[in-house]
């Protein structure tokens, strides 16, 4: 017996230090780009054409990220996914260091983006495996973690560039990412010599068999709004608030670190009220009014207050870690959360990605932001009638089975 928890306690500590590892290199590498852009900017020729192009890429590669993993799924456990996947980032984190062109510099994040996707697919079956009866805990971590990772490099790329170049600030970041290869590997070869703690095959037929089950469009409903609303916040806000409001550029670049710094506190909160049907449908309820308040705002008075605008758009974010924590808590095994996960992320992003892009046609097409402001706002309503779904508490294995689901 001391033997066995000994044994547990190391797969533990190895997938908590894998968990976390992994949650820096998918959000730091990722914002390491915007803030280096003017440096990048000198020694290349980056049009505004390009950077729009830049901004739409992290979606899509998801989306292919998910087609890959349902192939993979039956064939490869998630450890060696996510070994692969660090692999991958660390060659094009380091790669985006020596690029030579616009070219290379879009190749090598195509890359890091396909990674990130491949992890951020693996990770909520990951947490199911690892961690059954903390998923509350363990998803908190990993979402905490993004969130902290996502403002290290506005922070700390600037002063590392003018010190040691912008190449230097951008190739950094790939330590992280080499580092999250060993706890992994060696997670991936425990489970190979236990003879797999569980089997791969089935997980592309979990996939499928989501399309028949409401709890799966439900959860798929508040992940793919809370990425069209990220996405369209990140490239567009500043904008928005510019020609709306009226704010100056360092301004509007405040307020888009505002929106970003309010994920902390909802990384935090919402996987610790997740196991609580009720606390979900008020979750859904409130992302819907806050986010609905904010465009609002944005609309019919700009300039009263555009602080209180992004918070309250910002404040809409919290269906991203409560759906990133509802893909372990509303699965019953690790196969059903692979499943799960494959599903509404693999949808989840191709969506996001053509919202995205819809968001700016329609500005484009209607010379304005009203209506694709109006256009948000409409999607949001489908989070309200998603969070009754979901504050239900079944499973996706479940066929008229109400037993409470617990999550820690």
């Amino acid at each position: 017996m001391p033997h066995r928890l000994a044994a547990l306690f190391d797969r533990r500590a190895l997938a908590i230090s894998g968990v976390v590892l992994l949650a820096v290199t998918m959000r730091s590498g990722v914002a390491a780009v915007s803030p280096l852009v003017e440096l990048i900017r000198e020694d290349f020729a980056l049009s505004n054409t390009f950077l729009a192009v830049l901004a739409a890429i992290p979606p899509a590669c998801f989306a292919l990220a998910g087609l890959f993993s349902t192939v993979m799924s039956n064939h490869v456990r998630p450890e060696r996914l996510v070994v692969g996947a660090m692999v991958l980032a660390t060659a094009s984190l380091v790669a985006r260091g020596f690029v030579t062109d616009s070219v290379g510099l879009l190749v090598a994040t195509i890359g890091l983006f396909v990674a990130v996707g491949i992890s951020n697919i693996a990770l909520p079956p990951l947490v199911k495996e690892y961690f059954p009866n903390r998923i509350a805990a363990a998803t908190a971590t990993y979402t905490t973690v993004m969130a902290c990772a996502t403002l290290a490099p506005p922070l700390v790329g600037g002063p590392l560039a003018a010190q040691l170049g912008w190449r230097f600030s951008l190739a950094i970041w790939a330590v992280f990412a080499a580092l999250a290869i060993v706890p992994w590997a060696v997670l991936a070869v425990q489970s190979r010599t236990r003879g797999g703690a569980r089997s791969t095959r089935g997980v592309t037929a979990a996939a499928l068999r989501m399309w028949r089950h409401p709890v799966a469009w439900a959860l798929l409903t508040i992940f793919t709004v809370a990425a069209i609303f990220a996405y369209t916040a990140f490239t567009w806000l500043p904008t928005v608030l510019a020609e709306t409001a009226g704010v100056d550029a360092d301004a509007a670049a405040g307020l888009l670190a505002l929106y970003a710094a309010i994920g902390l506190p909802l990384s935090l909160l919402a996987p610790a009220l997740a196991r609580r049907p009720a606390a979900v449908r008020l979750m859904c309820l409130l992302a819907a009014m806050t986010g609905g308040a904010g465009l609002a705002g944005i609309l019919l008075a700009p300039a009263f207050s555009p602080v209180l605008w992004v918070l309250l758009w910002a404040l809409a974010g919290v269906m991203f870690p409560l759906a990133l924590t509802l893909m372990s808590m509303r699965a019953r095994t690790a196969a059903g959360a692979e499943g799960l996960s494959i599903f509404v992320q693999g949808c989840g992003y191709a969506t996001a990605a053509a919202m995205t892009f819809g968001f700016g046609a329609l500005h484009e097409l209607s010379d304005g932001w009203v209506v694709p402001l109006l256009f948000l706002a409409v999607i949001l309503v489908a989070v309200i009638p998603a969070g009754i779904v979901l504050g239900r508490p079944t499973t996706v294995e479940d066929r008229g089975d109400r037993r409470p689901v617990r999550g820690d």
